[in-house]
Order: structure tokens, then C-alpha cells, then sequence
């Protein structure tokens, strides 16, 4: 039990570090301060929300509120365990605590219960605001509320079971194949677009209003109506069911992390017996190889990337479905519906493209290898240009396709669909200048993880608020001004151009720069 306090200790001291800033800073009095601040802020948000649902679905009964609650933690615990087998680590400590004097059930333990507490946060801060506004807003009843707490300490077993089984699963498929990464990166986007279709799609159907559908509709959903009727209606088979869901997976999902812990499967060979040289090529394209290598071989680099791609798909198709012209025309007298269509496609469409901040930790993602790329007898601007290249190579083809598809569904006329190719098209080549200037000026070369890095640092916080801050312009001139929508769209995009080429001067002068002292 000592050896699990410690290595405990030590995990609370490495999630504390993440909080005291660049280079320790902060005190850990400070960094535990701030950690508890960020605790109460975010159960502040599902305290406020919850209420409003309540408040909100009053004659619906108590039953919704608390049905969407469990809704909400069991989306948020699939995803936080389908994304946490998906990531990658540059520190893999097994070898190092295996050849230490701890027992390997110690260690196992210790593991399954830090992802256990960590998952255990999100369950109170998400599901325990529901809870207490049962009791407010319909009474206290002490069973309903033992019930919610036993439930609340179940339900993060099964987001640590989900975890360890996909993580199993990717191990033993993909380990021993010559393209192990990125067969790893393409299932978890597999899994990530499941997960992202399975919310929409029930989220969609919130559409019902009446009390009379209540009980059909909870019956859709048979997991959540299960958690549901054992908070309700506790019973012998609901009691089991409900162990059935939490526990079953958690141990089967020890039972196999158990199995594959301290074991690589790594074994790829080659069957070729003779060396075959191919002819020499541009250094760029070498170095564009290398960057789409590194990209679609990092799980959490992608995932965390594609969110705008895979939005900027549904909004497409949510528009090209709907028809939204009268409802539009009702906004402004002064612009046709095509336009009110196509100042609204830009707009979102600038806006996803914010939320692609790939270049923005192409360099730190570099990470202690940057000396590799830094001593090739390469130009600067030949490795920055190549990841320039990468970017949009990514986010371009879907940026155009959407707008072509907007243009074709929504009988957009040809000049207007210009404008829609071109101002998100514009906006994504100034987001990937912005973003590598701001990681050359930011960068956070030493991490042990990459989410950190791709999710959390300050170079891709500081890339999305500057691209907000500029997808947002058009909305503003339209908002303060009375000029047409063709009109702000033309203002738009030579702004759009202007700043391309200043950011383009200043990455390759300035940018050079930062990176020769990097």
C-alpha cells in the first residue's frame, strides 16, 4: 500500500505541474489554488445549465432533466475513454516501473485509479448539479439521492473499462503492421466519427415536446432508461442491469490491460532481402512526406484537428437540407436570400477553420528532435513551407468541397459562390501562417504528452482567438453598417488578402528568425 501512495502522490504531482505554468512559476500552493478555482468554475457551468434544464422543461416532470443529465455524463465518459486509448504518449514509463521493486498489481492498480478519479471529476461536475436540482426544484428524497451518489462513484468504471478495452483491441490489430500509426490514427477517427454521429443523431431527437412521448422516448435510449430506472425504480433487475453496465466492462477491461501491460507487440519485419535506392527528390517534398507522416500517425493530432473538417461536412449538409431562404429573408430586406445564404456559409465556414489549428503545434510537436530537422542542409523556409503545405493539404479540400456544395444546393449564382470559395479559402492560409508564427514565438518543445500540446498550450489558444476575432469581422460590418452583403463579402476578402500577405512577410523574415534560435 505504500508503493500505491506513492506512485498516487507522484501522478497528483505530475497533473499539479501542468498548472504552474512554463518553467514552475507558479508555487504548488498556487497551482492547487488554481486547479480548484478551475473545479468550481466548471461545476458553476453545469450547475447553471442544469438549472435552466430544469427550469426550462418544468411541465415535463423531473424525470427529463435528470434523463438528459445522465445523457450528457454518458456521451462526455465515451468520449473521454474512446479519445484517452486513442492518444499517444512520448513517455511510456512501463519498462522503467516494471524494473522497479513494485508489484505489478500495484502499478496496475495505481493507473486504473488515476483515470478512475480523473473520470470521477467529470461525473460529479456534470451529473451531481442535476441531483441537487431534483432536490430542489421537487424535494428532497434521501433513496433518489443515495441511489444518484452510488451512481455517480459506478459510472466512471465504465468510461476505465471502455478505455482499456479499445486500448487492447488497437494493440493487438495494429502493433505488428508495417503502417501501425497511421491504421491506429484512421481507427480512432472511425471511432471518434461514431461517437460524433451517435450524439447527433440522439441529440436530434430532442425534437419531441409533450409529456406523452416521454416514456417512448426514453425507451430509445436503452442504456440512459436503464441508469434512469434504477435511480427511479430501483429494483432487483435494474439494480443488476445497471452493475451489469459500470462493473462488466471495467473488469473485463483490467483483465485485458493486465494482459498487454509492459508488452510492445511491436515485431514488424520486412520480408525484402535486397536494398533498392530510389532517385533523389526535393527536399520539400521529403520534408511534406514527413509532416503527412507525422499527422496521420498521431491519433490525438488528428482527432483534435478534424473537429473543424468534420463540422464544416455537417453544417454543409444540415444547410443544403434545410430551406432556409424565407426564413432568412424575414432578417434583411436589402439582401436577396441567396445572400443572407451566403453571408451565413462564410461566416461559419471562417469560423470552423479557426478551429483547425494544425501548424499551430507543428513545431512544438517537434519536440526534443527539432535538432534533426534544424541540421539538414535545408533553407528554413523549404521546413516552414512544408508545414504550411500540410496544413492545408488537410483543411483545404473540405473547405472547397463545402462551399461548392453550398453553392450547387442552395442555386447560389456564380459570383456569390466566388465569394464563398474564396473567403474561407483565404481564411485557412491565414490561419496556418498565424498559427506556425505564433508556435515559432510559443513554442513547447519538452511535454510527455501530446494532447498538451495539440489541446492546451498557449500557441493554439492564442491561434483561435486571433482567427475568431477575424472570422468574425464580416459579422460585425454587417451588424454596424448598412452595406450589402456582396459588398462586406468584397471588403472581406480583400482584408483577407492584405493580411495573407503580411503574415506571409513576417513569417518568412521574422519567423525565419525565431526559428534559427529555437
Amino acid at each position: 500500500m505504500r508503493n500505491l501512495g506513492i506512485l498516487l502522490k507522484n501522478s497528483f504531482y505530475m497533473m499539479i505541474g501542468t498548472f504552474k505554468g512554463k518553467d514552475n512559476k507558479r508555487s504548488t500552493k498556487s497551482a492547487i489554488i488554481l486547479f480548484l478555482l478551475s473545479f468550481i468554475l466548471i461545476a458553476f457551468v453545469f450547475s447553471y445549465n442544469a438549472y435552466n434544464t430544469f427550469d426550462g422543461f418544468r411541465e415535463l416532470g423531473g424525470t427529463f432533466p435528470v434523463f438528459n443529465g445522465l445523457f450528457t455524463i454518458l456521451v462526455t465518459l465515451l468520449v473521454l475513454g474512446c479519445l484517452r486509448a486513442s492518444s499517444t504518449s512520448q513517455n511510456n514509463d512501463s519498462d522503467f516501473l516494471l524494473s522497479l521493486p513494485i508489484k505489478k498489481y500495484t502499478i496496475i492498480l495505481s493507473k486504473t485509479l488515476n483515470k478512475y478519479i480523473y473520470d470521477l471529476f467529470f461525473t460529479l461536475v456534470i451529473f451531481l448539479p442535476y441531483v441537487v436540482m431534483y432536490s430542489i426544484f421537487y424535494g428532497v428524497d434521501l433513496l433518489f439521492i443515495l441511489l444518484s451518489i452510488l451512481l455517480i462513484f459506478l459510472l466512471p468504471l465504465l468510461s476505465v473499462g471502455l478505455t482499456y478495452i479499445v486500448d487492447f483491441i488497437v494493440t493487438r490489430l495494429f502493433n505488428k503492421t508495417k503502417f501501425a500509426g497511421i491504421l491506429k490514427s484512421l481507427f480512432s477517427i472511425f471511432l471518434f466519427g461514431i461517437v460524433f454521429v451517435f450524439i447527433m443523431v440522439t441529440s436530434m431527437n430532442y425534437s419531441f415536446l409533450g409529456a406523452s412521448s416521454l416514456d417512448s422516448y426514453f425507451s430509445s435510449k436503452l442504456i440512459t432508461n436503464t441508469l434512469l430506472n434504477f435511480l427511479f425504480s430501483p429494483n432487483l433487475l435494474n439494480i443488476f442491469l445497471t452493475l451489469l453496465i459500470t462493473i462488466l466492462p471495467f473488469i473485463l477491461g483490467t483483465l485485458l490491460f493486465t494482459l498487454n501491460y509492459g508488452k510492445t507487440f511491436a515485431g514488424y519485419k520486412s520480408n525484402k532481402t535486397t536494398l533498392k535506392f530510389s532517385k533523389p527528390k526535393p527536399a520539400f517534398n521529403l520534408f511534406l512526406k514527413k509532416e503527412l507522416t507525422n499527422y496521420f500517425s498521431s491519433p490525438t493530432y488528428m482527432i483534435n484537428t478534424a473537429i473543424g473538417p468534420v463540422m464544416m461536412i455537417v453544417f454543409s449538409i444540415l444547410i443544403a437540407s434545410l430551406n432556409l431562404g424565407p426564413a432568412l429573408s424575414e432578417l434583411s430586406t436589402k439582401n436577396s436570400a441567396s445572400e443572407l445564404i451566403l453571408g451565413l456559409s462564410a461566416l461559419v465556414l471562417s469560423f470552423l477553420t479557426c478551429t483547425s489549428t494544425i501548424t499551430a503545434s507543428s513545431i512544438s510537436l517537434e519536440g526534443k528532435n527539432l535538432w534533426l530537422i534544424k541540421s539538414s542542409p535545408v533553407n528554413e523556409s523549404t521546413i516552414l513551407l512544408s508545414k504550411l503545405f500540410m496544413h492545408n493539404i488537410v483543411v483545404q479540400p473540405v473547405v472547397i468541397l463545402s462551399s461548392i456544395f453550398l453553392s450547387i444546393f442552395n442555386h447560389i449564382p456564380f459570383l456569390q459562390a466566388i465569394f464563398l470559395i474564396l473567403i474561407p479559402f483565404i481564411m485557412t492560409l491565414n490561419i496556418s501562417i498565424i498559427g506556425l508564427f505564433i508556435n515559432l514565438k510559443f513554442p513547447v518543445l519538452s511535454y510527455t504528452d501530446e494532447a498538451k500540446v495539440v489541446k492546451q498550450s498557449l500557441s493554439v489558444t492564442l491561434t483561435m482567438l486571433l482567427g475568431l476575432v477575424l472570422s468574425l469581422l464580416p459579422l460585425l460590418l454587417f451588424i454596424l453598417t448598412n452595406l450589402s452583403i456582396l459588398t462586406i463579402c468584397f471588403i472581406s476578402l480583400s482584408l483577407y488578402l492584405v493580411l495573407f500577405v503580411i503574415f506571409s512577410l513576417l513569417l518568412f523574415t521574422k519567423g525565419v528568425k525565431l526559428f534559427r534560435k529555437l
